[in-house]
């Protein structure tokens, strides 16, 4: 065994322990995942939809948002950034207050709309996105807690049409699970554009969005808990967003999320391995740098196996009794897979595989047959997506290159 097999078995036993310590995470809290704390008492809320350019989507968000079912008045504002088209006329067509300005970006809108609200609560979706009718009641329970600051719900993919949008939608089952179960470990590092909710306190505090970050979403998560709040997530409080339809507006959009991870990690690096922030600080935000370094090299390494297998079916069709030839071969044999990099890696795809599964058993999704090869190829396809999405985005942080909309 080598280095780089040493490497790899490593690398796959640290994706074996993050994979453990969620599931043990979830497994340990699974009763209370969809038992959500009922509010001792009901506030009003604002609900601000930021929107450049969606008059496509703007009413159906609008009207899910005023059909929420929910004692208390509910206040909804859409704040027009500078939209060219016929959104805010839609909006205010669905019942929306709609405040313009000119084009300033998705948290400056978000910002606006806080000055306008004057409620304690405060709730946020995007404009292509729209919310379950039980959704808000479902989360402010959490508020119960003082020290709660934002709540988060879970996020759907709309009406997956295409192999993109399926690959998102099984994705977005998994980040689902991920986000409740590190709630349960105190260390949400995002609160989703598509459903959040906020205590006006807070969002006073810190002085809303940061309207310079390209990932306001992630970067108030972490501003909030520099400030001691917490973040909770009501599992089955569900908004459905409309994902990208295109590999090239899905590699857009996470060179943007990935960029903007990078941005607010330096930004907040004193949060890593200080305990006054818990297991975000000593376990989530350190294990999101490990995962993304390490996933480089795992990428590299299957790339280079499977180029080697290439390489000997070449070899053994032209010449049979090459050296090329003779690797592929090796490979073919059943006692090439028993060794303990690839036990571990067929270990960590097991837990994998039941992380899924819980994620739609929890999440209220039946998993169908049709699922199964969209599963497959989100497993052994869809990591090179990612991965290239982030060699674009480091890559451009090295470069001092930004990354817009």
């Amino acid at each position: 065994m080598n280095w780089f097999d040493i490497a790899f078995l490593a690398a796959n036993f640290f994706f074996l322990f993050v994979s453990f310590t969620f599931l043990i995470s979830f497994l340990e809290n699974s009763e209370r995942a969809h038992k959500n704390p009922k509010p001792r008492k009901h506030e009003d809320v604002t609900l601000i939809i930021p929107a450049y350019n969606e008059e496509k989507t703007i009413a159906r968000s609008v009207r899910s948002a005023l059909a929420l079912d929910y004692p208390k008045k509910v206040r909804v504002i859409v704040v027009d950034d500078g939209s060219i088209d016929e959104t805010a006329k839609r909006a205010r067509e669905a019942g929306a207050k709609v405040i313009s300005q000119k084009n300033a970006g998705k948290a400056a809108a978000l910002n606006a709309g806080i000055k306008a609200a004057k409620t304690p609560w405060i709730a946020c979706i995007d404009a292509d996105s729209y919310v379950q009718k039980d959704a808000l009641e479902k989360m402010v329970g959490y508020f119960n807690d003082p020290e709660v600051g934002a709540v988060t719900g879970s996020v759907k993919v709309a009406d997956p049409k295409n192999l993109v949008q399926w690959l998102q939608f099984v994705e977005y089952v998994g980040m689902n699970y991920l986000r409740k179960s590190a709630a349960f470990l105190n260390g949400v590092s995002c609160t989703p554009g598509p459903l959040s909710v906020y205590r006006r306190e807070a969002l006073k505090e810190i002085k809303g969005f940061d309207e310079g970050n390209i990932t306001e979403d992630s970067e108030i998560a972490l501003n909030l808990q520099r400030h001691g709040w917490r973040i909770e997530n009501a599992f089955n409080a569900v908004a459905y967003s409309h994902a990208p339809y295109s590999l090239r507006k899905l590699l857009h959009q996470r060179v943007r999320w990935y960029h903007g991870a990078i941005i607010n990690n330096k930004k907040y690096s004193y949060m890593f391995f200080d305990k006054k922030f818990g297991n975000l600080g000593w376990f989530i935000l350190p294990t999101n740098i490990v995962s993304v370094l390490l996933a480089f090299f795992v990428t590299a390494k299957i790339l280079f196996l499977t180029m080697g297998s290439l390489a000997g079916l070449a070899w053994l069709a032209f010449d049979p009794a090459s050296p090329g030839a003779g690797v592929l071969l090796e490979r073919l044999n059943p006692l090439y897979f028993f060794t303990a990099e690839v036990i571990i890696a067929l270990l960590y795809l097991a837990v994998i595989t039941v992380v899924f599964y819980l994620g739609f058993r929890a999440g209220d999704e039946s998993f169908r047959l049709r699922h199964l090869p969209v599963y497959m190829l989100y497993l052994f396809a869809y990591s090179f997506v990612v991965t290239g999405a982030w060699l674009v985005s480091v890559s451009r942080e090295l470069r001092g290159k930004k990354t817009g909309w």
